[in-house]
């Protein structure tokens, strides 16, 4: 294993626009209808549940005498959000995780996704420790969740539980949604299938069953290894481990492999700071791991191709927290879609008070080096948000306000803070350094014009005609194609187009090849129309090849 010491927080300063991020909304006490939560303790994206474009953000939060409040934040304009929905659980201590399923991926296969807590009940018998909410398509002038019961519950156990880690995925060979539950009292992991069909009559089979050493915390899952099987893992608090579970082939059955231990150097676990993700994009999936424990660190677990064969040798810590204090919190994705390496990121809370982007620039690709997500030297860390009057938690990503640019949603941990949630979006330069040199002015009174309405297609850097001028050929609506070539420097001629009608569906053409098809050391400018009503133009489906004549500067003609 590699140690990456860092000596201070700002490793990279911002340019041109990467890693460069602003705090652009702050929850207030009277956003919330009844005060401001206690403790945040997860949040978590949703896919757009009522269906308005944008994103929302699901928390989980306690309450400041006993009891959970989980809610929903949405965007209601740009840089501006709102909760749309919510639901106090009184029946519990406090709250612990919270999921949501999808559509194509739900409890009961109704196609109907749901919202899913886990809380933490009293010890002894007590109220369920999962709760759920399904999608009410009734429920069409607000957020469609029910703010007055769950669609369900459910007591993994018979006392209730306190559920520290709950997530759903399919991770057997049956094409049904599994649930699997961590619960912190007993330190049992349950895998468990709803399956009779309706998840407000709920009929929930134990499939699986697990004892750990101690707590569950943290989660991953998906097909890892690429081999056509699903599998999980779950961390623990036994000195930061890791279990990692298979599907052995059939229905409803595992196979636990190796426990890797992410150090003994403290004793600990990730706090939910936890995930799988193809960090290189080779076909294989890494394992991320949030070292909550003082000094919080940043581990990847490498895939050597098939899990079975993953052992401490595949433990790599690529990043410690320089000031010896904790982490937080873990989201994946690419935030700052930048100039530079912009590769994907990892956003962690560092001591509670620094935001931190680790960005992978390392290589990538399906011949990439399984070891390389595991090389600190292939990882750069950027703070991007500061803020010492409250104690981060927990945050998760996206493009929430739709406005191009995306956003860091984090939430705090205090018992007194002002803010329960805060906005910070990255900030766009648009010129990132670049000056425009050239730009088409179309003539409207022109029969064929250039580039006007719409354009489609682009191919650049092509010399068709072989003058020794790069030329820029690029599509549009009806039918229309055009090239410019660079006749001088930072200059652009329109030298070529040719409209031959479109059918009347449609937007063809759209993309554009450049290639010696017929061989005989000529290249060709090839496109593709298609479409359905053909009435207006019946020739123009089909392949369109622009072949240059041989002598004439610019002589593109149709060939076939």
């Amino acid at each position: 294993m590699m140690l990456l010491l860092i000596s201070s927080y700002t490793i990279f300063a911002a340019e041109e626009g990467e890693n460069k991020f602003n705090l652009t909304w702050s929850s207030e006490k009277l956003d919330f209808p009844n005060g401001i939560p206690y403790t945040l303790w997860g949040t978590r994206t949703l896919p757009d549940f009522d269906g308005d474009g944008r994103n929302e953000i699901f928390c989980a939060a306690d309450d400041p005498v006993q009891g959970a409040w989980y809610f929903v934040v949405e965007a209601d304009a740009n840089d501006s959000y709102k909760v749309v929905w919510y639901y106090y659980i009184s029946e519990c201590t406090y709250s612990y995780v919270l999921f949501a399923t999808t559509p194509d991926a739900d409890l009961d296969g109704d196609g109907l996704p749901e919202l899913i807590a886990g809380v933490a009940q009293p010890t002894g018998p007590a109220p369920p420790g999962v709760w759920i909410w399904e999608k009410d398509t009734t429920i069409t002038d607000g957020f469609p969740f029910s703010m007055s019961a769950p669609t369900a519950t459910y007591d993994v156990n018979g006392l209730g539980g306190s559920i520290s880690c709950i997530f759903a995925a399919n991770v057997d060979t049956d094409p049904n949604t599994e649930l699997i539950i961590g619960e912190t009292r007993e330190d049992i992991v349950w895998v468990v299938e709803e399956t009779g069909g309706d998840i407000s009559f709920p009929i929930f089979e134990v499939e699986y069953t697990d004892t750990l050493v101690y707590s569950p915390w943290g989660y991953a899952f998906g097909d890892m290894d690429n081999d056509g099987l699903g599998d999980f893992a779950v961390g623990t608090s036994d000195y930061n481990s890791v279990r990692i579970y298979e599907c052995s082939g059939e229905e409803d059955s595992y196979t636990k492999h190796m426990e890797l231990h992410m150090s003994h150097d403290v004793d600990g676990y990730c706090l939910r700071g936890m995930g799988a993700r193809d960090i290189n994009k080779d076909g294989l999936a890494e394992l991320i791991y949030a070292r909550r424990s003082s000094p919080g660190k940043i581990f990847i677990v490498t895939n050597p191709g098939e899990l079975a064969l993953i052992d401490s040798t595949n433990v790599h810590e690529i990043w410690v927290n320089p000031d010896g204090g904790n982490l937080t919190g873990l989201a994946y994705g690419d935030i700052d879609h930048g100039f530079g390496s912009d590769g994907p990121d990892l956003i962690f809370a560092a001591s509670g008070s620094y935001l931190m982007d680790l960005e992978y620039v390392g290589p990538h690709g399906e011949t990439a080096d399984p070891e390389a997500p595991g090389d600190p030297a292939n990882w750069n860390a950027y703070t991007i948000y500061t803020d010492t009057t409250q104690r981060m938690q927990h945050m998760c990503t996206s493009d929430f306000d739709r406005d191009g640019e995306k956003e860091v949603a984090l939430i705090y941990s205090g018992s007194g803070d002002e803010s329960y949630l805060r906005i910070i979006e990255h900030e766009y330069l648009p010129d990132a350094g670049f000056d425009i040199m050239w730009h088409d002015s179309p003539d409207t009174d022109l029969t064929v014009d250039p580039v006007h309405s719409n354009p489609r297609g682009i191919f650049a850097g092509s010399d068709v005609d072989q003058d020794g001028k790069p030329e820029i050929a690029c599509t549009e609506y009806n039918g229309k194609f055009h090239v410019y070539e660079v006749v001088d420097d930072n200059t652009v001629e329109w030298v070529y187009s040719y409209k031959p009608g479109a059918p009347a569906s449609g937007s063809s053409p759209r993309d554009i090849k450049v290639s010696d098809i017929d061989g005989n050391g000529l290249d060709e400018f090839v496109m593709l129309m298609g479409g359905t009503d053909i009435s207006a133009n019946p020739d123009s489906v089909g392949f369109y090849f622009f072949e240059w004549d041989g002598s004439t500067d610019n002589g593109f003609g149709i060939d076939g």
